[in-house]
């Protein structure tokens, strides 16, 4: 299944511009420094735009470079559009809980201008297969679960997110 596909058939109908958001907010969820350039805590390297490389699918990072270098750079170097972003990324896909922090934000905010270019990335941050799978399961577990759950996710390794869904906490 195509990832177009998957998101179509995964996510809430009506969610539109709202549901890709709640992907690349996944994919974007390891960005957690607040200071001058979002740092990615497992990336191996990080770009000029402050995207980590390594941890997220090389794919998914070029189209945020590509789209939202600018906005995350802002948003980086403003702590509470940063701290905003930690918390869409700790909602998991669940898209009230997105809702909830974009509605918090406020509109013209900078994490909603990081949110609205990010959603043109969505086929290349979707996660496919078992870590779909594994993303479903990410938000019955309590926060500190939730963050290695959504690392998993984003690492698009399939074998990994198949062994953590069938072995530890998601129902077949």
């Amino acid at each position: 299944m195509d990832r177009a596909a998957s998101a179509s058939s995964w996510l809430p109908r009506g969610a539109g511009g709202l549901a890709a958001l709640v992907i690349v907010a996944t994919a974007c969820q390891n960005l957690i420094d607040l200071g001058p350039r979002a740092r990615d805590k497992n990336a191996t390297t990080i770009s000029a735009c402050g995207f980590g490389q390594g941890s997220t699918s090389q794919a998914c990072v070029s189209c945020l470079e590509q789209h939202c270098c600018s906005q995350n750079l802002a948003c980086s170097e403003d702590p509470q559009c940063a701290r905003q972003k930690v918390a869409l990324t700790e909602c998991v896909y669940d898209v009230p809980c997105i809702q909830d922090v974009l509605a918090d934000a406020g509109t013209g905010s900078k994490v909603r201008k990081f949110s609205s270019c990010a959603t043109g990335c969505t086929v290349q941050c979707y996660p496919t297969d078992e870590c779909l799978r594994l993303a479903q399961c990410c938000q019955q577990l309590s926060s500190l679960e939730r963050s290695g759950c959504a690392d998993l996710v984003d690492s698009e390794d399939q074998t990994r997110c198949k062994e953590a869904r069938t072995a530890t906490f998601c129902p077949p």
